[in-house]
């Protein structure tokens, strides 16, 4: 196996911005600074499940958690490309990352644009509890090939969600 390092970020942004992706920057950091994921991301659609999953997790522990699993499985009802639910809970493990970054009074690694939002959102919370919601987000995502139910399995997540910034 050879490993390629990534290029420079100003590079990237540059050859995207080239291409036509707008918001390069939001695009290198989403794909982890890998241009050419960030051009695939970028020109597949992948925008409107991103939009969809972060108008409900900003909502931190006020989130309703049926209407939120109904938001999002409209979006993948609808969804065209493969495993809609997957790439979603992948969407989210990303999030809960750079949550728990905010915890520890760091920037954000992948969703740059959110970082007052996730700050905010951090003021809610502890490491504790967003690691522990973490090992079962991957549980989620290793479970949600064969879901029986994708709302039942949506709403069970963002119980799960809105109950890391419960102090209990």
């Amino acid at each position: 196996m050879l490993s390629v390092p990534l290029p420079p970020r100003a590079a990237s942004a540059a050859w995207l911005l080239d291409a036509g992706v707008p918001e390069p920057d939001d695009w290198l950091a989403l794909a982890a600074g890998a241009p050419l994921l960030a051009l695939a991301l970028s020109s597949s659609g992948e925008r409107v499940l991103l939009d969809a999953l972060l108008d409900e997790v900003r909502g931190g522990g006020g989130v309703d958690p049926l209407a939120s699993a109904a938001a999002l499985e409209r979006v993948i009802r609808t969804e065209k490309r493969p495993a809609p639910l997957k790439r979603l809970l992948g969407w989210a493990q990303k999030w809960l990352f750079d949550l728990h970054l905010a915890t520890e009074a760091l920037p954000p690694r992948y969703f740059l644009r959110q970082a007052a939002v996730l700050q905010g959102l951090a003021k809610g919370t502890d490491s504790r509890r967003i690691l522990a919601f973490s090992r079962k987000a991957l549980q989620y995502k290793a479970q949600c090939e064969q879901p029986l139910n994708n709302r039942l399995f949506l709403e069970d997540f963002f119980l799960g969600y809105a109950r890391i910034f419960r102090s209990t």
